[in-house]
């Protein structure tokens, strides 16, 4: 583990020096997540303000969904940025040169950039969401503090498991751009509750792609609506979709061929 974290920290300061080097697109990269994150948000408390709550859900509680949703979806994109330029590694022939040297491959992927500007974002949503804690009539005891916690790591390996998913899928057909596209429009769905959608819908999001699950369950956490068998339920449903995304993984390496084959 110091190893691979010593490994991290380099790539993340190549990430960085990269950024430095292209300031001005940044900037402007940055004020367009910042945009879109004030945005919606302004379309949510228009919507609740007029509604009176969404889905059987208050003010508060929206909010905390959405704040929940960003939590999760800019601390993975920090982690696994590495995976949307994946792409070019494959067709370059540059991924043989991952397979050959004594490292996890899987691990080189997905560290192999760290977008900085999550860092900036995340500062901006600590802020607001301070600042909303100081104003909410939510308060979580230590025990539904704990319980959050544990979903926020159930929510994270959901994550790494649908990006290593993309990644095989990367590797048998060089196609990694739509794939993780989709998977960022479908995040997208959950900023709100998924009591929202149609039945149908809410069981694709929940089992089938439990994308919907990885958002809304921390959020359950936090305003004490999560049951224990949706708790245990999670912790199955995280394990199983791990171990079934590294298997599809070990697959895509055995259907790879290398640049000079």
């Amino acid at each position: 583990m110091k190893k691979y974290f010593k490994v991290w920290l380099q790539l993340a300061h190549i990430s960085f020096a990269e950024q430095l080097a292209t300031r001005f697109s940044s900037v402007l990269f940055l004020i367009g997540k910042t945009a879109r994150f004030v945005f919606f948000l302004v379309f949510l408390f228009s919507l609740v303000n007029r509604t009176g709550g969404l889905a059987g859900y208050t003010k508060e509680q929206v909010i905390i969904f959405f704040l929940m949703y960003n939590l999760v979806d800019i601390s993975t994109q920090f982690f696994f940025r590495g995976v949307y330029f994946f792409r070019q590694k494959v067709v370059s022939g540059e991924f043989d040169f991952y397979l050959a040297k004594p490292m996890n491959p899987l691990f080189r992927i997905m560290a192999g950039y760290t977008d900085f500007l999550d860092l900036v974002t995340l500062a901006a949503l600590a802020v607001y969401g301070a600042w909303f804690a100081g104003q909410s009539s939510i308060r979580p005891d230590p025990m539904t503090a704990i319980l959050l916690l544990i979903m926020l790591a159930v929510s994270f390996l959901i994550a790494l498991a649908i990006h290593i998913i993309v990644v095989a899928i990367g590797v048998i057909t060089t196609e990694v751009d739509h794939s993780i596209m989709v998977y960022r429009d479908l995040t997208s769905m959950a900023r709100v509750p998924l009591e929202v959608y149609s039945q149908p819908v809410r069981i694709f999001l929940t089992y089938l792609i439990p994308i919907g699950f990885m958002i809304t369950a921390p959020a359950k956490a936090l305003l004490g609506l999560l049951t224990p068998p949706t708790f245990l339920f999670s912790l199955l449903l995280a394990s199983c979709f791990l171990f079934l995304s590294l298997r599809l993984w070990r697959y895509a390496l055995s259907q790879y061929s290398s640049a000079s084959s």
